[in-house]
């Protein structure tokens, strides 16, 4: 379609499709790129250096700030774990349980012996053993 003063109006985008984008993110950039460039033209090494410093800045700013993010996250949990440790009564006392399974006397009782009850041996539960 021309207008009053001879210029051309063109249109520079995706050509028609039913879905409104590809969905792929690849795809995307490359459309991108094809849209910028026949608007534009192709950049000079001047421009193309110069946005290849800026995605490398961008780059090392988002590795920082990832690494900053990771270690304050890594200290609030030791803190947390530190605080919970402090909570928790300590077990100086309890005896330590030796053998669970046979339940000597005078141990605390842990794993297998606080979801059985203590049973005297007979003479079938010792064949099987």
């Amino acid at each position: 379609m021309a207008d009053r003063s001879g210029r051309c109006i063109t249109y520079h985008g995706r050509p028609p499709n039913s879905a409104s984008s590809t969905g792929n993110k690849v795809q995307h950039y490359n459309e991108y790129n094809d849209i910028i460039t026949s608007i534009f033209g192709q950049l000079t090494e001047a421009n193309k250096q110069r946005l290849a410093d800026i995605i490398k800045q961008q780059q090392e700013k988002a590795l920082k700030e990832s690494s900053a993010s990771l270690a304050k996250a890594k200290a609030e949990k030791a803190k947390a774990e530190a605080a919970k440790a402090d909570k928790e009564p300590k077990a100086a006392g309890i005896p330590v349980a030796q053998d669970v399974r046979q339940g000597k006397k005078g141990d605390a009782p842990t794993g297998e012996a606080l979801l059985a009850p203590a049973a005297k041996p007979t003479a079938a539960t010792k064949s099987r053993n």
